[in-house]
């Protein structure tokens, strides 16, 4: 998991950041049940996953059935130990979000390692933690964000690894689990790019589009959509973000100052990181015309540029000259 994984004490070291990512994985996940899964509103979530497993419902949440579906699969454990049917189905779905916090942590710190050094990647990986408290506000149902976030990072570190045959499976799985998951292409061709025949990465990249068309098409054709949730538009979503100064004012707090880091020394950063940057604004364009800029959760997997970007800044300002000394291997 660590970038100097074969220096003396580094298992030791790699044990320590380990259990400190546990330790805030399960004080997430419990902030997350106080405030969501248990925060007084059990009756529409329990309508709405009804909805989801007889394949119908308002789109877009109706075609989200990947989460929903593994937490029906689990939520007979819970009922062993003596939880009623209700409670055993959000245990259900908290023992899935614990598994995919725990697991954007592990990878968040693994992929920010391929340009920081670890004191400065732990970090920009607490920092990546403390983010998941405030993106829990203000939705009540969405189960499928912290998986998408975890596939996106997973496309990351599997092409850094040089492992890109993976990808086809987590497409596949991402397409049923949100639409988002698109943008896991983008990263993959961003971090990529110039270690191979570009022909070679714009075929894998075309075929990586089929694997995401085939399983949103899956969805599409499984489930009975009854219309967009709310009766919500674009031009409604997008005059709602515009119109509520509070909400813009709640988004553009969430990464403080750490918004600037990309229009800092751009020419600095390393080369993938500014290609993952392009690649992901159009990201951050569609959560004005598609969703409530208040649900910041929707910001955190603009963390993969903001964060390591942000960090690199803070540590030329503190311990170094310039962000060209940060990796040997960088572009």
């Amino acid at each position: 998991m660590l970038r100097d994984e074969k220096q003396p004490g580094s298992r030791r070291a790699g044990l320590v950041i380990f259990l400190l990512y546990l330790g805030m994985s399960l004080s997430l996940v419990q902030l997350h049940s106080f405030m969501v899964n248990f925060g007084g509103k059990q009756e529409r979530r329990l309508a709405r996953h009804e909805q989801i497993m007889e394949l119908q419902g308002q789109s877009p949440w109706c075609y989200r059935l990947a989460v929903p579906f593994a937490a029906q699969g689990t939520a007979f454990l819970p009922s062993l130990l003596g939880s009623s049917e209700e409670n055993a189905l959000e245990y259900s779905y908290l023992f899935w979000r614990w598994l995919f916090t725990l697991g954007a942590l592990l990878l968040f710190h693994r992929y920010v390692s391929t340009w920081l050094d670890t004191p400065w990647a732990l970090t920009a990986g607490m920092f990546f933690a403390g983010l998941h408290s405030p993106s829990y506000a203000y939705y009540w149902f969405q189960p499928a964000s912290s998986a998408d976030l975890l596939l996106w990072l997973s496309a990351a570190v599997l092409t850094i690894s040089g492992k890109p045959a993976w990808l086809y499976p987590l497409l596949l799985l991402g397409g049923l689990n949100r639409e988002t998951s698109v943008f896991i292409i983008g990263i993959h061709a961003a971090l990529q790019y110039g270690k191979e025949p570009t022909s070679l990465l714009v075929k894998r990249s075309a075929l990586l589009l089929v694997s995401w068309a085939l399983a949103i098409g899956a969805g599409r054709t499984l489930v009975h959509s009854r219309g967009w949730a709310h009766g919500s538009t674009v031009a409604g979503m997008l005059s709602a973000n515009l119109e509520h100064p509070g909400w813009l004012l709640y988004a553009f707090s969430f990464f403080g100052l750490f918004w600037l880091a990309p229009f800092l020394r751009w020419s600095e950063y390393p080369a993938p990181l500014r290609r993952m940057a392009v690649a992901l604004s159009p990201y951050l364009v569609l959560q004005f015309l598609f969703g409530r800029i208040r649900e910041v959760r929707l910001l955190l997997p603009i963390s993969m540029v903001v964060l390591p970007m942000g960090m690199l800044y803070v540590r030329s300002k503190l311990s170094s000259p310039g962000l060209a000394d940060s990796n040997p291997d960088r572009e």
